[in-house]
């Protein structure tokens, strides 16, 4: 049986990446950051600006068949890119290829830092039009598999007011760890390792 979500796959984050990895920062993560500390545009993008590192960032990319990627075609179509309506917001170009038959859309970026002791993933970030499609499940499944291949536990932290990824990092094994009324940090540890 086929599996009805399209492939994706990461590649290494560019200089490149920057902008259209901050339209899906804000398309992603706009509402559960109002709700903490309020937007501020200007602000926000200095930050991630700042915070870019390019070194540490993935960026996850959606192989599709033309027109079975479940988006609105009409916005790739006419140059909106995959993330917005709003001007100044990445095209065609930024945010999606074509390659023989295929689209290429980019739907999100994860930042890991590999430490010798640990993994910790500082961003994961997936554009609403493909989040629920089972692409977060998949990265934290490969990642999981990475830190028990190494035998050292996979961090992260999420906001307390992101139900959303808090159920998945729940479902996924994580357990929390510390909390403040802004996050809550989370770790998994293969379950073998810890005795379980």
């Amino acid at each position: 049986m086929l599996s009805s979500r399209p492939p994706f796959y990461l590649r290494p984050a560019t200089n490149d990446d920057e902008d259209q990895c901050y339209h899906i920062h804000r398309a992603s993560m706009r509402d559960v950051v109002a709700k903490v500390y309020g937007w501020d545009e200007d602000f926000q993008r200095a930050y991630f600006a700042r915070e870019w590192d390019p070194q540490e960032i993935q960026v996850i990319m959606m192989t599709t068949t033309m027109g079975s990627s479940g988006v609105d075609e009409r916005k790739v179509e006419e140059g909106r890119g995959l993330v917005g309506e709003n001007p100044g917001e990445p095209n065609l170009d930024e945010s999606h290829q074509e390659m023989e038959g295929e689209n290429h859309l980019t739907v999100g970026s994860i930042t890991l830092v590999d430490k010798p002791d640990c993994l910790r993933l500082t961003g994961f970030e997936i554009t609403p039009e493909f989040q629920g499609r089972g692409i977060g499940t998949e990265i934290l499944r490969d990642l999981q598999a990475r830190a028990a291949a190494r035998r050292v536990p996979l961090y992260l932290s999420v906001f307390v007011v992101n139900e959303q990824a808090k159920a998945l990092y729940d479902r996924m094994g994580f357990e929390e760890i510390g909390r403040s009324d802004i996050k809550i940090e989370m770790r998994w540890v293969e379950k073998a390792e810890i005795g379980i």
